[in-house]
């Protein structure tokens, strides 16, 4: 087991490994406003706990008893462990084995169990922040004219998806039958979908300076 100066460098190389696999799954889940998730507050804990458990992973391997394992370069080990730690979560560690299996089965700590755990709380934590972010702009947005609203899904999706400017106009015939706060709410949701956070922020902004004027 190293000390020191170069244990401690092996451990920020698993944590500094591990906050890639952080990063990349939070892409994954929330790639319609990637800026927004990286910047969360809840996003930077979470990739602490990454590391954290990343850590644990590499702090419980290197005491092993297998001979395999023992036998790796100490950096090795670090580097397989911060690339593959998400695998290695998977594997069952046996904290008391019966001396007969017929009798009794082992005692095991699954760590994958307890990071499915944690990592689902963080994941949902972070969803519910952008998310109450996203509902402050669309209740401004159902304050705005109705007109303006179909005006911008079709200005915006003619810019960017002219394909589906059909598609568009049917929906916006048939949002007609809703009462007038449920309609906007319809095309304020449609609008953020298919612009994005950022896209739709603008828009109601410039919308509410036109209104305002």
């Amino acid at each position: 087991m190293e000390t020191g100066w170069s244990g401690a460098a092996f451990y920020l190389l698993v944590m500094a490994l591990a906050m890639f696999w952080a990063v990349a799954e939070v892409l994954r889940s929330f790639e319609n406003d990637p800026v927004r998730a990286l910047r969360n507050g809840w996003t930077w804990v979470f990739f602490g706990v990454n590391a954290g458990f990343s850590a644990l992973v590499y702090l419980i391997f290197q005491f092993l008893p297998i001979p395999s394992i023992q036998s790796l370069d100490p950096r090795l080990l670090a580097l397989l462990v911060g690339v593959g730690w998400q695998t290695l979560l998977r594997t069952n560690i046996n904290i008391i084995q019966p001396l007969n299996p017929e009798i009794g089965k082992a005692v095991a700590l699954s760590i994958a169990d307890q990071y499915a755990r944690v990592q689902g709380f963080f994941l949902k934590r972070i969803d519910l922040s952008l998310a109450e972010d996203r509902m402050q702009w669309l209740i401004r947005a159902i304050d705005l004219p109705v007109a303006a609203l179909e005006d911008s899904l079709r200005v915006f999706d003619s810019a960017v998806q002219t394909e589906q400017q059909e598609d568009i106009e049917a929906y916006i015939e048939k949002t007609k039958q809703l009462p007038e706060k449920q309609r906007k709410l319809r095309l304020a949701n449609l609008l953020l979908d298919r612009a994005g956070y950022e896209n739709f922020k603008s828009l109601v902004e410039n919308m509410e300076g036109q209104h305002d004027r």
